[in-house]
């Protein structure tokens, strides 16, 4: 069962990157949205607009289990301290969450 997941998985991923190659009208649009959620740390919006918000869902919770509510909660399990966005807000700590989920002074459409 969980190689015919993978493979629905990578069948849906090509067929989306197909679309954006194409410059099909709106293929962007679930991107540009998830790039939002990730740079607010916005975790419910992005188990939301995930490919498999079930395993997206799965695997913050173990994330969260291992390690606790406090100060690595922000941070992703692929990251982990070396976060990206952590280290954006530490250097830029001018931008705020609410400009960031609203796209304000972001490049993304």
């Amino acid at each position: 069962m969980r190689q015919i997941r993978s493979a629905s998985s990578a069948a849906r991923i090509a067929a989306h990157a197909a679309d954006i190659a194409r410059g099909r009208p709106g293929a962007r649009e679930p991107d540009d949205a998830m790039a939002r959620a990730r740079l607010a740390l916005d975790w419910e919006q992005q188990t939301q607009l995930a490919l498999d918000p079930p395993l997206v869902s799965a695997r913050r919770r173990a994330w969260l289990q291992d390690h606790g509510e406090g100060e690595e909660a922000d941070l992703c399990s692929m990251c982990g301290r070396f976060c990206a966005v952590r280290t954006a807000r530490e250097a830029f700590p001018r931008r705020t969450s609410r400009d960031v989920r609203s796209g304000k002074g972001t490049s993304l459409p």
